[in-house]
């Protein structure tokens, strides 16, 4: 059986606040629970997102391989980025793509950096 991705863990201050603004920017649903042995509380959802929050002294992230961005394909990248700065989201890069459309790079939302694209079956690469 290959390999692929089955989710990525973002460390925020605050989990239910990082899932219900995901939620609602997003439309992603999470399933909200504390994992007392590790002092964790987190919130997973079918996406592939999770994001964990300490609460205790215990359990510390790994400092290498820090995440450079949340890349989330949208069905319309135009209307997901209206919809985002309507619930005062910031885009602070645009960048240009060959397909003539643009992928948007948005200031981090309960620090997570939030990269939002159309979704393509081809990946589509920067203009130059």
């Amino acid at each position: 059986m290959k390999s692929r991705l089955g989710r990525v863990a973002l460390e925020v201050a605050d989990v239910d606040a990082a899932a219900a603004e995901f939620a609602k920017l997003f439309e992603m649903e999470f399933s909200t629970f504390d994992i007392p042995a590790q002092s964790l509380r987190v919130a997973y959802g079918e996406h592939g997102i999770e994001f964990v929050q300490v609460t205790a002294d215990g359990w510390q992230p790994r400092e290498a391989g820090l995440m450079q961005g949340c890349c989330i394909a949208v069905g319309d990248v135009e209307a997901q980025r209206a919809h985002m700065l309507a619930n005062g989201q910031e885009v602070v890069m645009e960048i240009p793509l060959q397909s003539g459309r643009k992928e948007y790079v948005f200031k981090p939302i309960h620090g997570v950096p939030v990269m939002i694209y159309q979704h393509s079956e081809q990946f589509d690469l920067i203009a130059q």
